[in-house]
């Protein structure tokens, strides 16, 4: 080791030994300066003295500088700290505070449905470290703390509303870190709802209706057969031809509102046939969701010539109910067949009773005679 070398040696391990006493609590406070921005610490050495080593958060290891600046470029949140500087018996020492920074803010999903649940997400950084990160919340009227675990935190709301569309504001407000804030937006919307999914079988024809509410905003509604769409003028298992000169009305949709926000939507099937008995069903979505809600229900009906079908259960947007069932057709073709059975037995009857009371009538005159 040379003499230099060991010269060297000698005072770093004396700025060691002296960087844990060299402040005595007495800081030079530099104030809240934003990331990115560069800052030179100045020692403020006497002329010529030389070299100035330089410790951070009393860190054993020195940087020494040929001079009595010191210089940090770019600075972040792991920046700040207290600096001390020492060159012969002079010393100065320094607190660097780095502006508080929001570097996260996100709300997921971006558009929520009424009633769902969704999740704030917040980061931030810098020294002293923040905390607790805040978000004011459209339509509520208190802001939510978001505690953060080194430097990013999360929270969920529940039971979100129309009134929670629109802009959230991540922000912190430290006492020695400052303020600072993010904003993000989100949408909400009231999902479509079916109300009711029922069906009316006539003499040739079955009607399906189904009633939703949409809440002013705007929605989709199909009608499936064992999840095939059903398209208006057409058949069912194939879609309307363009180029077809003729139209097949088989399947008419109407679509009317009955009040405020509820809309009827009804399919007709014309020509009501043993092929059309099947499962149909009710889908209706948002502008934001294809399919938000659904319900089936199984067709079906009495034909004379078939075997009857059994009843079943058909699930509404209210819950399970009983759809109509060919019970009344089976009881009325019972009664005719009695009926039919009663008349054969008096048409028979009739002539056997007429028949014995001619034949003692006429026993009775015989023996009058002799």
């Amino acid at each position: 080791m040379s003499r230099s070398q060991a010269i060297l040696l000698v005072l770093i391990l004396k700025f060691k030994c002296e960087a844990q006493d060299l402040c005595d609590g007495n800081y030079m406070t530099i104030e809240r300066i934003r990331a990115g921005n560069d800052v030179a610490l100045v020692c403020d050495c006497p002329f010529g003295a030389t070299p100035v080593a330089w410790f951070k958060d009393n860190n054993e290891t020195a940087t020494f500088t040929g001079s009595d600046i010191y210089t940090v470029h770019v600075l972040s949140a792991d920046d700040g700290g207290y600096y001390s500087c020492r060159c012969n018996a002079h010393s100065k020492c320094f607190l660097l505070k780095v502006h508080s920074q929001i570097t996260h803010c996100q709300v997921l999903p971006t558009i929520a449905p009424t009633g769902g649940t969704i999740t704030i997400q917040c980061g931030a950084e810098g020294y002293p470290p923040p905390n607790t990160c805040y978000v004011i919340v459209p339509g509520l009227n208190k802001q939510l703390d978001i505690p953060l675990n080194g430097s990013f935190g999360t929270v969920t709301y529940s039971n979100v509303t129309l009134n929670n569309s629109g802009i959230f504001t991540c922000f912190v407000n430290d006492f020695d870190s400052g303020y600072d804030q993010q904003l993000v937006s989100i949408n909400t919307y009231e999902q479509p709802k079916i109300l009711q999914f029922n069906y009316t079988i006539m003499q040739k024809s079955a009607v399906l209706t189904c009633y939703i509410s949409y809440n002013s905003n705007p929605y989709s509604i199909i009608l499936l057969h064992n999840n095939t769409t059903i398209y208006a003028n057409s058949t069912i298992t194939e879609h309307p031809q363009e180029n077809s000169s003729t139209i097949d009305t088989k399947y008419i949709i109407q679509v009317s509102e009955q009040m405020s926000e509820i809309v009827k939507y009804t399919l007709t099937i014309g020509n009501f046939s043993p092929a059309d008995i099947s499962q149909y069903t009710c889908q209706v979505g948002s502008l934001y969701r294809s399919m938000e809600q659904q319900s089936a229900i199984n067709v079906t009906a009495f034909f004379p010539n078939d075997t009857p079908a059994t009843p079943f259960t058909t699930t509404t947007a209210g819950g399970n109910g009983t759809s109509n069932t060919p019970t009344t057709a089976i009881i009325a073709a019972i009664a005719a067949v009695s009926v039919t059975i009663c008349i054969l037995a008096c048409v028979i009857a009739i002539p056997i009773i007429v028949f014995k009371k001619a034949q003692k009538h006429a026993s009775k005159e015989a023996k009058v005679r002799s």
